[in-house]
């Protein structure tokens, strides 16, 4: 899930893992609607080993995130929150808009 700096899901627009031998990767909408863009990303591993990357396009960001996947470790995370230190879409009135076309560094900063 990516949250915004004020803990608001943001949606995601697109989503791509680049290996299916190694994970499957699907969104879903928390509020059940078809409609909705998603907010949750779930990643399931098919294999036992391996290192994969996960694309992923977030409203209103022309910036996409790429996380890198790595099985086949002793611990491993059933949920992860990256929080953005940039209001999302879904923000208050008062909250600034995000940068129109962000900085890739700055954004990895912000992660």
């Amino acid at each position: 899930m990516f949250t915004d700096r004020t803990g608001r899901a943001w949606p995601m627009t697109a989503y791509q893992g680049f290996n299916p031998n190694l994970f499957a990767v699907a969104a879903h909408a928390v509020s059940g609607d078809k409609e909705d863009l998603p907010t949750v990303l779930v990643i399931q591993p098919t294999a036992r080993y391996g290192t994969g990357n996960v694309l992923v396009a977030l409203q209103g960001l022309e910036t996409p995130i790429v996380l890198t996947v790595v099985l086949g470790q002793a611990q491993a995370d059933a949920r992860k929150e990256f929080k953005l230190r940039l209001a999302g879409p879904r923000r208050s009135p008062r909250e600034p808009a995000p940068p129109a076309r962000a900085d890739l560094r700055a954004l990895n900063q912000r992660l």
